[in-house]
């Protein structure tokens, strides 16, 4: 019977630490795919409003985000690339984040951003 609770107990757990996003983590998953992943993968981190945003709008922010990805990259590739990030300060209030992360880079240099998020259907996203 106490080795039953124990296995309970355990996957009780693990449940537990898979659930849904967190703040915390959908700012450091953000930070990470700044430096290391595509447009698409960060635009669909971001919330772009309520209403569904006009294809020209779509574009002007693939665009923007693009050249931010390119920045980042280059800016991390002077740094010996990235190494990771952490939150530093947070303030949750209900729905709405404010997250301060700190890049580390492969050469120990860091810098540290803050920013917002929403939550929106159970789910964090990046507010600009």
């Amino acid at each position: 019977m106490k080795k039953i609770l124990t296995i309970l107990t355990f996957f009780t757990f693990i449940l537990i630490g898979c659930g849904g996003s967190s703040a915390e983590k959908t700012a450091v998953d953000f930070t990470q795919k700044l430096y290391t992943s595509n447009t698409k993968t960060v635009v669909d981190m971001l919330y772009l409003g309520d209403e569904k945003p006009s294809k020209a709008d779509m574009d002007f922010v693939f665009q923007k985000i693009d050249s931010v990805l390119e920045q980042n990259k280059a800016k991390a590739k002077e740094r010996g690339g990235f190494k990771k990030a952490d939150v530093i300060k947070k303030d949750i209030d209900g729905n709405t984040a404010s997250i301060r992360v700190q890049t580390t880079f492969k050469d120990g240099s860091t810098q540290a951003d803050t920013m917002d998020l929403i939550k929106i259907n159970n789910k964090w996203k990046i507010r600009l």
